[in-house]
């Protein structure tokens, strides 16, 4: 089958680790993925994958004049695409011109409807929103798609008049990590490092926070750790903070950084060797979970939260508007708590395909 994704490209470890959990899933079935950038290195590492690259003019005209469907309906017709997924974490957040996107979808969607083409979201929460509008509107819209999977129950319950809609854990859960669980533990540490300055309700607590990793991280390397900052997307600010601490320290040979490059073989190689993490980033928190290691969650967003409790994932949290009440006392408690894999999760991950599996199943007789 051949399948339209749209999924978020800016080189960030979490969407590329679901855009490769999906390859993987299907390595028989053609995905598509529009895109500005070059992002060759994926094609020739994935043959079931074709990234199309629009003319910069023609792509500039297209979202100027709110006409992107055009091109949707070009790439249905010259690759006969089959499905329309959109892959993805936060991707329903309200925003300022929150408006133009939902038009690009709610035209793209329609087509795949009235062309008897299912739609699919997948992995996805809802929210934060402020507005009546904005969840009325997606209520609406989300009446069009053949199935909506989320990756929480407070996301599924928003909409819980809809038969459509339904929830399991993050797709990353589902992500096979076999080849790395041979490397050896190291006296290592992994710091998901996050840029704050970015996020309007956030960006006033970015000193304090970069003061609080310089202080753990200090503290660790005087306790004979090697200490990882570690960035999961360069476009979002996260090596900028972590050349900020770096300076701030100075040179100190077990002192390193993990930037991630697009490169998700190198980066869990060297990731599966820690022996804890301390999770800013939600991804680093569902890594650590399903690499069995200690985690000390610095909880910056409800989706984090939302995933420890919901699944009771044994890790000690701190909100990061307290981030200077953690003490180095917690995390060296934390980080000895190592924790088990619960396989139910695994198998929730896996259900996130679930309704593909079956139109799959139906349409192209593809083994499940």
């Amino acid at each position: 089958m051949n399948i339209l994704l749209d999924l978020y490209l800016e080189k960030n470890l979490g969407d590329d680790l679901f855009l490769q959990s999906i390859l993987d899933k299907y390595p028989n079935d053609n995905w598509y993925i529009v895109t500005r950038e070059n992002y060759k290195e994926l094609e020739n590492k994935n043959t079931n994958l074709t990234m199309i690259r629009l003319p910069k003019i023609m792509n500039y005209i297209l979202h100027k004049t709110q006409m992107t469907h055009l091109a949707t309906k070009y790439i249905t017709h010259h690759y006969h695409i089959d499905a329309f997924a959109t892959v993805g974490g936060s991707i329903f957040i309200e925003y300022d011109g929150w408006e133009k996107l939902y038009k690009i979808r709610e035209d793209n969607w329609h087509y795949f409807k009235k062309n008897n083409k299912p739609v699919f979201i997948i992995g996805a929460n809802f929210g934060p929103y402020q507005t009546s509008e904005f969840l009325q509107k997606y209520t609406n819209l989300f009446n069009q798609v053949t199935d909506i999977c989320f990756r929480d129950s407070y996301s599924a319950n928003l909409f819980s008049e809809s038969t459509n809609v339904r929830y399991e854990t993050d797709v990353v859960m589902s992500f096979d990590i076999a080849p790395y669980n041979t490397i050896p533990l190291k006296k290592a540490i992994g710091i998901s490092i996050m840029d704050l300055t970015s996020r309007p309700k956030l960006k006033h607590l970015q000193e304090k926070y970069i003061e609080k990793m310089v202080d753990l991280t200090q503290l660790l390397l005087n306790d004979g750790y090697e200490v990882y900052l570690m960035s999961f997307c360069k476009s979002e600010g996260d090596e900028k903070t972590s050349e900020k601490i770096l300076q701030i320290i100075g040179n100190n040979e077990k002192l390193k950084r993990l930037d991630y490059d697009g490169n998700i073989v190198g980066f869990l190689q060297v990731f599966s060797s820690f022996k804890a993490v301390i999770g800013c980033r939600f991804h680093s928190v569902i890594l650590s979970y399903l690499f069995s290691k200690s985690v000390q969650s610095i909880i910056y967003s409800k989706k984090t939260s939302d995933f420890i409790t919901e699944w009771e994932i044994p890790s000690d949290t701190v909100d990061i508007e307290d981030i200077e009440k953690l003490s180095y006392n917690q995390v060296t408690y934390s980080i000895t708590n190592k924790s088990e894999l619960n396989n139910d999760l695994i198998l929730s991950a896996h259900r996130q395909f679930e309704a593909m599996d079956l139109w799959m199943n139906k349409n192209n007789n593809h083994k499940i």
